[in-house]
């Protein structure tokens, strides 16, 4: 159930004017699109971004053309990739995380590419600064450096007195730590219906939309130089209940009102 939302001062494009604009386009637009996921996996996040693509004039199967590659979280899977898109010279590329996107860097310096919830832009070296990247690399930044302080404060509200903290980057291990009773924080949503105990980042649902509009700006000519790097505009503090009775977790009643959804 969802219960509130936290909405920053950094704004997207208005989609309706762009819509209208979008209407009888004649451009056969070919993007690339490299995923950590597995091959074939399903992958609904990309989905809310060609749905916002759609109603931003751009269609499969009429104007544009989607070739997707998946790196399997194996690094070599990841850069055989990049290389196959770049081969196809598409008109952008979008990368899915840092990992695919410093893949795709290696292949190019002058495709487009727009990376999606990259933690760590500028210090990883794919753009000079949110405001100008100076690079062929455009989108959207998670922010983590910032979000998971406050994903580890909750951690702490709900289970006093931690003091050791370990860092794992895959869910799959959920199931181990629920039978160990060791609490779990991230800042993906998507997780916590792994059964990760709870999250605290941003939307990745309007992340992957307002990437949408990121990649209708470029197919229309802009360059990634000239669109600065968006931050998250919208977080969410998700609760997997289940978890918590499994773990010996007793959220109190104030934590569950601050939440924006509680899984049950």
């Amino acid at each position: 159930m969802r219960r509130r939302e936290v909405i920053g001062l950094i704004g997207v494009p208005a989609i309706w004017p762009m819509v209208t604009r979008a209407q009888g386009t004649t451009k056969i637009a070919r993007v690339g699109v490299l995923l950590s996921a597995a091959p074939g996996a399903p992958t609904p996040l990309w989905n809310q971004c060609l749905e916002r693509l759609r109603l931003l004039g751009w269609e499969r199967g009429r104007n544009l053309i989607i070739e997707a590659r998946y790196g399997d979280s194996r690094p070599e899977l990841l850069a055989a990739g990049a290389a196959e898109l770049v081969a196809l010279s598409p008109d952008l590329i979008v990368a899915g995380d840092s990992q695919t996107t410093a893949a795709a860097l290696v292949q190019t310096s002058s495709i487009p590419i727009v990376m999606v919830g990259v933690s760590h832009p500028v210090e990883a070296g794919f753009i000079k600064s949110l405001a100008s990247s100076g690079s062929n690399v455009t989108g959207l930044t998670n922010q983590l450096k910032d979000v998971d302080s406050k994903a580890l404060g909750l951690l702490r509200e709900a289970k006093p007195g931690i003091d050791r903290v370990g860092v794992l980057y895959t869910p799959r291990i959920a199931a181990l730590l629920i039978e160990r009773r060791v609490p779990t924080v991230t800042a993906f949503s998507t997780w916590v219906r792994d059964g990760i105990l709870m999250s605290y980042g941003p939307d990745l649902v309007e992340m992957w939309r307002d990437t949408a509009s990121y990649i209708d700006r470029i197919l229309r000519g802009a360059r990634p130089g000239d669109l600065p790097v968006q931050q998250p505009t919208k977080f969410l503090f998700v609760i997997n209940l289940r978890t918590a009775k499994a773990i010996g977790v007793d959220f109190s009643p104030t934590l569950l009102a601050r939440a924006d959804e509680v899984i049950e």
